[in-house]
C-alpha cells in the first residue's frame, strides 16, 4: 500500500506519492524493513522514546504526535492522535474488512463473554459462519486461538478481521473492553450492532473516575456505531441498568435504532412476564412487540436471563421473526457458572463485586425458593496490581450471600498475596464472623488448599462456587504464569 493512501486525512504534512509500505508496527523491537512505526503513548513506556531505534531498525516512516522531538534524516509524520491514526491505518492496510461482514460489538462490565457465545450459537443456528473475538479465545470458523486480551491491539484486530473474511465469515461478534475503546483500538471498524450489558465498578485503577469508565464504554455507540458506514444500525441496551438509561438518553438524537430489554419494565422493547429458576436452569416468558415466547435454558440466574434477552434482541435485529428459543435450551459457556462433576459445584469468572453478587444471589434465591437446608460455600480472591478499592467490596458481596466464605489468592501478580487478602477481609468481616460451627469465613492463601477446604466442608445439600478465574488455566504469581485450572483441581479432588 502507498503511504499516502494509508495516512490520508490523518495528517496535515505533505506525504510522498510513491512510497510503498510493507507493514505497521508500534513496538520498536519488532520493526521490519519497510514498516511504518507508530509512536504510541503507553502506561509504562512512551513509543516516542524509541524513534531512533525504530528508524535504525528499518522504519520507512515515523508517525508521532505533534510536538514530539524526532531523529534527523527520518520521514516524520505528525498526527493529532497516534492511537487513532494506527487504528484507521490498520483498517486501510487490511482493506477495511469490517465493511464486508456483519459486525457486532458487546460492551459492559459483566456478561460480555457469555453474550458473545450466545450470539455465536444463535448465528450458527441460522446457518451463518461466525468469527468471535473475546476474553477466552478467538474463533475463526472451527479454528480456535487463545486470547491474550479481551480486545487485542488495533493491528491484530484488523488482521484477524481479514483472516476471518478469508474464511468466508458472515458475521463477527467481539467483546469491546473499556481499555480498548479508550485507547482507540477498535476505531476503524464499521459496526452493525452494539450491545450494552451493564456498568458496575471495575478498572478504576485505569480510568480516572466512574464517569470516565462510562464514557469509554459509550464510545462504542456514540462514536463508532454512529459513524459506521453500515445501514440499519442498532443499539441494544439494558434498560434496568441506570447507565443503560443514560446511554439511551444520550443516543436519543442519533438516527440509530435503539432496542431495550428489562426484567420487568413493560416500556422496554423486550421484557419478562414470568421467570422460574433452579440449579438445572430456568424457564421464562419473553414479551416482544406483544408476542409471548417461552424460553428454557440450562444457564442459571437472572444475570444469564438478561444475557439471553440481549441475544434474543440481536436475533430480531439480524433475522427478524425467527425461532430462537431452541438455541438457548442447552448451551455451555466456558467458566461461567460451569458445573464441575455431578455435584452442585461450579466455577465462575466473576471477579467484580457486581458479578460475584449476581452469581451468589442467583444461587441464594434458588436455595431459599426450594427451602433447601444446603449452605452456599464461596471460594474467591482478587487479582494483584489491579483496582484495590473493589477488594473489600468483593468481600462484602461474598459474606452477605454465603454461609462460608473462603478468601484466597486469585492472580496475585507482583503483589504480596497476603497483602491482597488483608485488603479483602475487612469487607468480609462487616457481615460475617470467623468460621465457627458450620458458618463464617476462612483465609487460605494457597488457592488449591482453599478449594480443597471448600470440598471438605461441603455436605451433599451444599453448593460450592469457586469464583474469579473461570475459564483461565493459569495463575500469575510474580511475573510468571503457571498452569492452574480450578476445574482440574476440583475434578482431581472429587475423584
Amino acid at each position: 500500500m502507498k503511504l499516502k493512501n494509508l495516512l490520508q486525512d490523518l495528517t496535515a504534512d505533505t506525504l510522498p506519492d510513491d512510497l510503498d509500505i510493507k507493514g505497521l508496527c508500534f513496538d520498536s523491537r519488532l520493526i521490519k524493513e519497510g514498516d511504518v512505526f507508530f509512536a504510541l503513548p503507553g502506561l509504562k513506556a512512551d513509543g516516542a522514546n524509541y524513534l531512533a531505534e525504530a528508524s535504525k531498525g528499518g522504519a520507512l516512516a515515523l508517525v508521532v504526535a505533534k510536538g514530539v522531538q524526532t531523529p534527523p534524516d527520518s520521514l516524520v509524520i505528525a498526527v493529532e492522535n497516534t492511537r487513532l491514526a494506527l487504528a484507521v491505518a490498520a483498517s486501510r492496510f487490511y482493506q477495511q474488512p469490517s465493511k464486508k461482514f456483519f459486525l457486532t460489538g458487546v460492551t459492559g462490565t459483566n456478561g460480555k463473554t457469555t453474550l458473545t457465545y450466545l450470539i455465536k450459537s444463535l448465528l450458527e443456528h441460522q446457518n451463518k459462519t461466525c468469527g468471535l473475538m473475546g476474553t477466552i479465545e478467538i474463533l475463526i470458523g472451527s479454528k480456535s486461538f487463545a486470547a491474550t486480551h479481551t480486545t487485542p491491539d488495533a493491528v491484530s484486530i484488523q488482521k484477524t478481521f481479514q483472516d476471518m473474511l478469508s474464511h468466508n465469515v458472515d458475521d463477527v461478534v467481539m467483546e469491546a473492553s473499556s481499555h480498548a475503546l479508550d485507547q482507540r483500538r477498535v476505531d476503524g471498524s464499521d459496526f452493525d450492532v452494539a450491545i450494552f450489558t451493564n456498568l458496575t465498578q471495575d478498572h478504576l485503577d485505569y480510568h480516572n473516575s466512574f464517569e470516565d469508565y462510562f464514557n469509554a464504554k459509550a464510545r462504542l455507540f456514540e462514536d463508532l456505531l454512529v459513524s459506521s458506514c453500515k445501514k440499519n444500525k442498532a443499539a441494544i441496551i439494558n434498560l434496568d441498568d441506570p447507565f443503560g438509561q443514560q446511554l439511551i438518553q444520550r443516543l436519543a438524537k442519533s438516527k440509530l435504532k435503539i432496542l431495550s430489554f428489562s426484567m420487568s419494565n413493560a416500556k422496554a422493547d423486550l421484557y419478562v412476564k414470568d421467570f422460574h429458576s433452579s440449579l438445572k436452569g430456568f424457564e421464562a416468558t419473553f414479551v416482544f412487540k406483544g408476542k409471548e415466547t417461552q424460553i428454557q435454558s440450562n444457564l442459571i440466574g437472572e444475570h444469564n436471563l438478561k444475557n439471553i434477552m440481549a441475544a434474543y434482541l440481536f436475533g430480531e435485529v439480524r433475522f427478524g421473526n425467527g425461532d430462537f428459543a431452541s438455541v438457548f435450551k442447552n448451551i455451555s459457556i466456558p467458566g461461567r457458572l460451569e458445573r464441575v462433576g455431578s455435584q452442585a459445584v461450579f466455577v465462575d469468572y466473576a471477579h467484580t463485586p457486581d458479578a460475584l453478587e449476581n452469581v451468589l444471589q442467583a444461587i441464594r434465591r434458588i436455595l431459599v425458593k426450594e427451602s433447601s437446608p444446603g449452605r452456599l460455600i464461596t471460594v474467591f480472591g482478587c487479582g494483584g496490581d489491579r483496582d484495590k478499592t473493589k477488594r473489600p467490596l468483593m468481600g462484602e458481596a461474598a459474606a452477605r450471600l454465603s454461609d462460608i466464605a473462603i478468601v484466597t489468592s486469585d492472580n496475585p501478580r507482583t503483589e504480596n498475596p497476603d497483602s491482597i487478602l488483608k485488603d479483602i477481609v475487612p469487607g468480609v468481616a462487616k457481615h460475617m464472623s470467623a468460621y465457627d460451627n458450620g458458618k463464617g469465613y476462612l483465609v487460605e492463601v494457597d488457592r488449591q488448599k482453599a478449594i480443597k477446604l471448600a470440598l471438605e466442608h461441603k455436605s451433599p445439600e451444599d453448593v460450592v462456587i469457586v469464583a474469579g478465574k473461570g475459564h483461565e488455566d493459569y495463575q500469575i504469581i510474580g511475573t510468571k504464569k503457571i498452569h492452574f485450572d480450578d476445574r482440574e483441581v476440583l475434578r482431581d479432588l472429587m475423584t
